[in-house]
């Protein structure tokens, strides 16, 4: 750095403790211990830590045992104006495959309901605006729970 250019000693204690690191001895910048080497028993933040991630992993299984209150809205934005897109036969194999995927879900006790929201845009000759389209499909997708 600029400042170890301007003082060569910081360079080398930086250089120094940078190598005990890389050893493992203690006492050389943050922690000391990088896993290499014998192991230090754990200090009470770091087991306080390996607690909370602990906890963390525990609630998120607890979330799958909740899935089968779990309901998916899937909102598509949708206009098709130009027959060479070919969006209405994309659509068309789109909501099947869905249906199956979700169906899978259901089996397995991931998801316990679903629903595909098609929001299509009219030909009003403006540009395509899938931010309002995605608004009212929420808006439909919440007033229908």
């Amino acid at each position: 750095t600029a400042s170890e250019v301007a003082d060569p000693q910081k360079a080398k204690r930086r250089a120094e403790e940078a190598k005990q690191r890389e050893q493992g001895k203690p006492g050389a910048g943050a922690g000391g211990n990088n896993g290499s080497g014998s192991r230090k028993a754990p200090t009470q933040h770091q087991q306080q830590q390996l607690s909370t991630k602990k906890r963390k992993v525990a609630n998120a299984s607890n979330l799958l045992d909740l899935a089968d209150t779990t309901n998916v809205a899937i909102i598509v934005p949708y206009r098709d104006l130009h027959p060479k897109q070919k969006r209405s036969q994309h659509l068309a194999k789109f909501i099947p495959h869905m249906n199956s995927f979700f169906q899978k879900l259901k089996k397995q006790g991931k998801v316990s309901n679903h629903h595909i929201y098609i929001v299509e845009q009219s030909d009003d000759k403006r540009k395509f605006n899938r931010g309002k389209l995605l608004n009212i499909g929420f808006e439909m997708a919440r007033k229908a729970r």
